[in-house]
């Protein structure tokens, strides 16, 4: 059971991955749901892992420089910024 409930959530996080349009050299404005700045989170590929997970998640930044990811329920708008990756989700 254990093992069919991984794959589930395996599957449904690639799901999320494949909707999400990384923006290296970008930044998110936006409407902020968390901030993390722990080591936990304080990479551009960890901190999309942990945006994926929030339902109400719109896009994502992960910022190198201050090692924050930021999580956004909107995005007003996109800048240029050299020390961030950023992801949007696709609209379908």
């Amino acid at each position: 059971m254990k093992r069919i409930l991984f794959v589930m959530c395996f599957i449904g996080s690639l799901t999320v991955f494949s909707d999400v349009d990384v923006k290296e050299g970008y930044s998110v404005n936006g409407k902020i749901i968390t901030v993390k700045s722990t080591a936990k989170y304080a990479s551009a590929e960890k901190c999309m892992t942990y945006a994926s997970s929030r339902k109400s998640m719109k896009a994502y930044t992960y910022n190198s420089s201050s090692k924050k990811c930021y999580v956004y329920a909107s995005v007003r708008s996109v800048k240029p910024d050299e020390d961030s990756v950023s992801g949007l989700l696709s609209d379908n």
